[in-house]
Order: structure tokens, then C-alpha cells, then sequence
């Protein structure tokens, strides 16, 4: 692919399982760079601006969320505003930590299943405040509980979740333009947080992203692993693997979306932990994004 000055066009994430076992013994390994709320290492500057519209994109904004207002979850200060010029593979989102006893961890409901594909949870469209909508009923799906429980997943939420912003440090060891980030032992907030609860890692959080990007043409990105991975481009879901599951994969080719070349459009990433496994996580990605990732809650 094009080597580009900046910070990167085809998504691939891939997360491996190591295994079902809930006593893994493997040493904690740390998912990258984190900071404490409001700091956003890497990330871009600035605190106004927003989307256009749904899967839009507005080069002026620091915060990708309409609702988020001035929280003080923003980028560095000194960060590159809008451009992505200055990421030096550094990409930051947000992580939220949960106990093992919200509903949707380990669900023990009658009828809930830990090992099993969930394509019912989410629509297909993003929402106007740019979060997964829940798709399911009254009784849930078949891993999760009711759109309560759902709608805290990406949403900072006091006494339910603890968040934090998360850095991850992407590299290019071939020089060729597709940044990497591989992590065979995906726990990012070990002994963070809520902590780890007496298990060997904490295991139960979500994460989510938002970067802006031009269409050149010719982009590929590929998703894979556990559990839920959410990806919309344009507003428009691309990659659905809910469920709580062992490793999965998919592909998407951007020339199959209907996108004009030269415009800018939005990516808006979504993944949840939710059962003790090992977890590998990986994104390989050459996309040409316009900022360093948005810190939202």
C-alpha cells in the first residue's frame, strides 16, 4: 500500500483467543499507554466542534460526541487538532471497566449463553449521540439482558462502570505504511479500576474509538476476535461480532460501501471483553485517519 505521512486506510483488527479457560495463569501484559480522564495521551486537541451528521466528519472537532459537552474528556492540549499528522502511531479511545456481576459479564440469566454468536444486538445504523442502538427486546438477546444493561456498555456511567482514556501505540516495522498493534495478552486495565476481582487479569471492560478519514479508493479492513465487535463506517454497521465467542473474522472492502473518493467519512469502533478468556488483540490498519482517535463519554 501508499506509505503516507500520516497516521494510517485498511482497519484490520485481530483478536485471538488463547483459550476458554477462566484460570488462566498467564502473566498480566498492559494493552498499551493509558491516562487518566481528561488527558488523552496522543490524542488529538481541542474540545469543540462535532460531526455534521451521523457518520460524518467535521475536521474542526475535538470531540466526536454532540452530547459530551465541556466534560473535560478531551484530547492533549498540545495535540494535533483534526489532521493525524502528529499521531506517531499513537490512537487513543475509551475504555470502561465493569464488575463481573453486571448482568451482561458472565450472564447467568436462564437462557443466556457465554459461548454463542449474537448478531440481534445492535441496528444497523449508529445513534445520533454516535453509540451502538440496542436491537433487542424486552427479554434481551441471547447474551445480553435488556437495553438497560446494554446502553451502559459505552456510556460512562457512576457506580456501574469506571472509565478511563486509553492509548494504544501502533508500529510500522516495515515502513510500508500499515500500522500495527499486536497484543497477545489484551488486558489493558489490569489492577486498574475496579480491578481484577481475584481473577488473574480484568476481564470485563469495553472500548470504543472514533477517527476520521479521507476515501482514496482501494481500502480493505478486516476485523476479527472476541467477544463483540462493532464497526460502522458512514454510520452504517460493517462488521457485526456480537456474541461472547472464540475467535471470529470478517472483511470489508470500502469500494463496497458506496463511498465517494476524496470525501471524508467517519469510523466508529466498539468492542467488549465480556468472559474470562485469554484475548489477543490486534489492528493492522493503513487507513489515512484524520486525528488520533476521540475520547468520549
Amino acid at each position: 500500500m501508499k506509505k503516507t505521512a500520516g497516521c494510517v486506510a485498511a482497519l484490520a483488527l485481530v483478536g485471538v483467543l488463547g483459550g476458554c479457560s477462566a484460570e488462566n495463569q498467564g502473566s498480566s501484559s498492559s494493552g498499551g499507554d493509558t491516562s487518566s480522564q481528561g488527558q488523552g495521551a496522543g490524542g488529538p486537541g481541542g474540545t469543540t466542534g462535532g460531526p455534521s451528521g451521523t457518520g460524518g466528519y467535521d475536521d474542526s472537532f475535538g470531540s466526536v460526541n454532540p452530547s459530551v459537552g465541556s466534560s473535560g474528556v478531551g484530547g492533549n492540549p498540545e495535540g494535533d487538532q483534526g489532521t493525524g499528522k502528529s499521531c506517531d502511531g499513537k490512537f487513543t479511545g475509551r475504555v470502561r471497566d465493569f464488575l463481573e456481576a453486571h448482568p451482561d459479564m458472565e450472564p447467568q440469566d436462564e437462557g443466556k449463553c457465554v459461548n454463542c454468536d449474537d448478531h440481534m444486538i445492535v441496528t444497523d445504523t449508529l445513534g445520533e449521540d454516535l453509540k451502538p442502538v440496542y436491537a433487542g427486546g424486552a427479554e434481551g438477546t441471547t447474551t445480553t439482558t435488556g437495553k438497560e444493561n446494554f446502553d451502559v456498555w459505552f456510556r460512562d456511567t457512576e457506580g456501574v462502570n469506571m472509565p478511563m482514556n486509553l492509548t494504544l501505540q501502533f508500529e510500522d516495522p516495515e515502513g510500508d505504511g500499515v500500522w500495527t498493534y499486536n497484543n497477545r495478552a489484551f488486558f489493558p486495565i489490569d489492577e486498574a479500576l475496579f480491578g481484577n476481582e481475584g481473577r488473574p487479569h480484568n476481564y470485563h471492560f469495553t472500548f470504543e474509538m472514533h477517527m476520521g478519514f479521507q476515501y482514496k479508493g482501494g481500502e480493505q479492513f478486516t476485523f476479527a476476535g472476541d467477544d463483540d465487535v462493532f464497526t460502522y463506517i458512514n454510520g452504517k454497521k460493517v462488521v457485526d461480532l456480537g456474541g461472547i465467542h472464540v475467535e471470529q473474522t470478517e472483511v470489508v472492502d470500502l469500494d463496497d460501501l458506496g463511498l465517494e473518493i476524496g470525501k471524508t467519512y467517519q469510523l466508529d469502533f466498539f468492542f467488549a471483553e465480556r468472559h474470562v478468556t485469554d484475548s489477543h488483540f490486534r489492528i493492522d490498519t493503513s487507513i489515512e485517519f484524520l486525528n488520533c482517535g476521540i475520547q468520549v463519554n
